[in-house]
């Protein structure tokens, strides 16, 4: 059972601690709303060639807002979801989702193959296995989703995070049907996230996907 904004509420089977403990209220994540839908906007503009300062003002923005938002509004790490709680588990069942995500979004987006003979310096893949999936999944899975899903139930949230997770001009760029296999990747990462309590395992869904993907390139 789990308390949430002082209300038990019961936990479903297979499920570790999730929202309600000490989560944000809404209003503290609506800088980074703002942020993120006026740069998925901007970056509509720019299909595929947004200006490399906007691109980084936006990751330090989405790298920094979830913490100093838990300073300011005097919240423990929990309320983004990051939590050692079954640590391990998360991380392998993490792994797989995020393996066969990606082994089936390459059926709907092969044209990614088409990286063959990129060569990949040492900070890409830093950046693809571990900077990307920690900023990523913390500020859409953890300071978005679950704050959402406190007041607009699971189901909603999720959407809405997914929805704006999909329209980073970074995915807009791949077009369709990429954009399908990213969607569904957002949607699946958050489930996880809501129904393990933890963003570790859309941490490791996300690295495991991207370092499978740079894998096949570098192998191709």
């Amino acid at each position: 059972m789990v308390w949430n904004r002082g209300r038990p509420q019961q936990r479903g089977p297979g499920e570790t601690e999730n929202v309600g403990f000490g989560n944000l209220p809404v209003r503290a994540i609506l800088p980074g709303l703002i942020v993120v839908i006026f740069y998925n906007l901007y970056g509509s503009f720019y299909p595929g060639n947004v200006p490399g300062i906007a691109s980084t003002v936006n990751t330090a923005l989405l790298l920094i807002l979830p913490w100093i938002t838990i300073i300011l509004f005097g919240r423990g790490s929990s309320a983004l979801g990051v939590s050692r709680n079954a640590l391990l588990i998360n991380i392998c069942w993490g792994t797989l989702a995020g393996v066969s995500w990606r082994a089936s979004s390459l059926l709907l987006n092969l044209a990614l193959l088409q990286l063959s003979g990129v060569e990949a310096s040492r900070w890409v893949w830093l950046q693809a296995i571990v900077f990307v999936p920690w900023v990523e999944e913390i500020f859409f899975r953890g300071y978005l989703g679950l704050t959402l899903s406190d007041r607009c139930g699971r189901g909603w949230a999720n959407l809405f995070q997914a929805v704006l997770f999909t329209l980073q001009p970074s995915h807009l760029a791949q077009g369709f049907p990429g954009l399908i296999s990213i969607f569904i990747f957002g949607l699946g990462a958050g489930w996880l996230v809501q129904r393990r309590g933890s963003v570790c395992i859309g941490v490791a869904a996300h690295a495991a996907a991207n370092a499978l993907l740079w894998a096949l390139v570098g192998f191709a």
